[in-house]
């Protein structure tokens, strides 16, 4: 006979989505297309940006994700910013830099702050901002997608609304 096994109720909203959305409290003016959130569980926030395609979004679970879509279909994702934030002697550092790198962090909070969110704002204003197409690429062995500012091909779509 199988066992049932209960779950505990899952936690509301992850520790990254609480420090993203008070960091986004202070910074939602700095952002030169805002953000607005379209769906948003105890796993993941989708969001999309204010003059932007929503063919570009951007994604947060555990990290922060930037695809690029064409229809339903992603096509390629065009910045992802993570940290992994480990629990050293000194506080916090982040596991995915390299050792000679690595700053010391008072909480997990400030790790997503200067590793994922901080990065993420840069490149909103000078990537996307300063992008005018979505240029897409289709081989039958690979899909992607980048930002440019001129029109190059017809596989080109307008990025800005």
């Amino acid at each position: 006979m199988k066992k049932h096994i209960r779950h505990s109720k899952p936690k509301v909203r992850r520790q990254i989505q609480r420090a993203f959305f008070n960091w986004l409290h202070d910074n939602h003016s700095a952002f030169k297309h805002p953000l607005k959130i379209i769906r948003r569980t105890d796993h993941v926030i989708e969001m999309t940006f204010v003059g932007i395609t929503p063919a570009v979004r951007a994604i947060m679970t555990w990290c922060l994700d930037i695809p690029a879509y064409k229809g339903v279909r992603c096509m390629d994702l065009l910045a992802s910013f993570e940290a992994e934030p480990i629990r050293g002697k000194n506080g916090y550092y982040c596991g995915l830099c390299p050792q000679e790198d690595r700053g010391s962090y008072a909480s997990r909070d400030e790790i997503w702050r200067d590793e994922i969110f901080n990065p993420f704002l840069n490149w909103v204003n000078n990537q996307l901002a300063t992008a005018s197409y979505i240029e897409f690429y289709e081989q039958t062995s690979y899909t992607a997608a980048k930002l440019i500012s001129v029109q190059t091909s017809s596989n080109c779509v307008n990025l800005k609304l």
